[in-house]
C-alpha cells in the first residue's frame, strides 16, 4: 500500500513536471487533472498541514506556536505562483526548507495546490 502510495506520487510528479514543461507554470486548479490534484492534496497534507492546516486557515497547535501564514489570506492568495514555489523550496521563517525533501514538481504542485484552498 505504501509503496503504491510512492509510485502514485511519484507519477503525478513527473506528470506535474511534464504538464508545466509543455504549458507553462499555472496557478489554475482547472489546467491540472484529478490524479494531481489528488497528489497534491496528498503532499500538501503529508509536508504543510501540521502547521497550515488542512484548510490552509493555519488554526492548529503548530500552526498557532510558530505563527504560520493563514494561506487563505487575499495576501498571500495574491502572491505570484514563483514567490510561492521559492517560499517552499527555500522555507520562510520557522518553516522549513523542502528543496531536498521534494522534487521541483512536487514543489510546484504543492504552490498549484495552496493558490486553490
Amino acid at each position: 500500500m505504501i509503496q503504491s502510495m510512492k509510485l502514485a506520487l511519484v507519477v503525478a510528479g513527473l506528470a506535474g513536471g511534464i504538464l508545466m514543461i509543455a504549458k507553462g507554470p499555472s496557478t489554475s486548479a482547472a489546467s491540472v487533472g484529478p490524479a494531481e490534484n489528488a497528489a497534491s492534496r496528498t503532499l500538501y497534507r503529508t509536508h504543510c498541514a501540521e502547521c497550515h492546516g488542512n484548510d490552509g486557515r493555519s488554526n492548529t497547535k503548530r500552526g498557532r506556536e510558530t505563527e504560520a501564514n493563514d494561506l487563505t489570506d487575499p495576501g498571500v492568495k495574491a502572491n505570484a505562483h514563483d514567490k510561492n514555489v521559492r517560499i517552499i523550496t527555500n522555507g520562510k521563517g520557522e518553516m522549513p526548507s523542502f528543496k531536498r525533501k521534494l522534487s521541483a514538481a512536487q514543489i510546484a504542485s504543492i504552490a498549484r495546490y495552496i493558490k486553490n484552498l
